[in-house]
C-alpha cells in the first residue's frame, strides 16, 4: 500500500533523487475493467493456474529463482544468494505477505482444481 515495497524486514518506498523509473500503481478491483490487450495476454495464458499460499519458501521456488537469478542478474547483488537467503527473503517480515505460485495445467487441474504442472512464477 501506499507505493511500498519490501524486502525481508524492511518496508520502503522507493525515493531516489535523480530516477522515476519506479511508479506505485493502485488498482481498485471494483472498477477495473481490462483493455483488449489484456484479455489476450489473458487467454494466451490460459495454461496457467494461480495458487495463494503463506509466505513459505521451498525447494521448488528457490530452484526458479536461482534459475532467474543465473539468467538475468549473473553478475548482480543476489548472484550469491544461496537457500537460506532466499528464505530470509521469503519469511524474515513484519508485513502480511503471501505469494501465489503460478503454475501450468496439469492432469489433475479439472479433477482437484488446482495446477500441479510445471511451476513457473512465484
Amino acid at each position: 500500500q501506499g507505493g511500498f515495497r519490501r524486502s525481508q524486514n524492511i518496508a520502503y518506498r522507493p525515493a531516489c533523487e535523480t530516477c522515476r523509473a519506479c511508479v506505485s500503481v493502485r488498482i481498485l478491483a471494483q472498477e477495473f475493467v481490462a483493455s483488449r490487450n489484456m484479455k489476450r495476454v489473458l487467454q494466451h495464458n490460459s495454461d496457467l493456474v494461480g495458487h495463494m499460499h503463506n509466505a513459505e519458501p521451498s525447494t521448488e521456488q528457490y530452484s526458479l529463482f536461482r534459475s532467474y537469478l543465473d539468467a538475468r542478474h549473473r553478475r548482480g547483488g543476489m548472484s550469491d544468494m544461496t537457500v537460506l537467503d532466499y528464505a530470509m527473503m521469503v519469511e524474515d517480515t513484519h508485513v502480511d505477505t503471501k505469494v501465489i505460485e503460478y503454475r501450468r495445467r496439469g492432469p489433475d487441474t479439472f479433477i482437484t482444481g488446482k495446477g500441479q504442472g510445471e511451476l513457473i512464477a512465484v
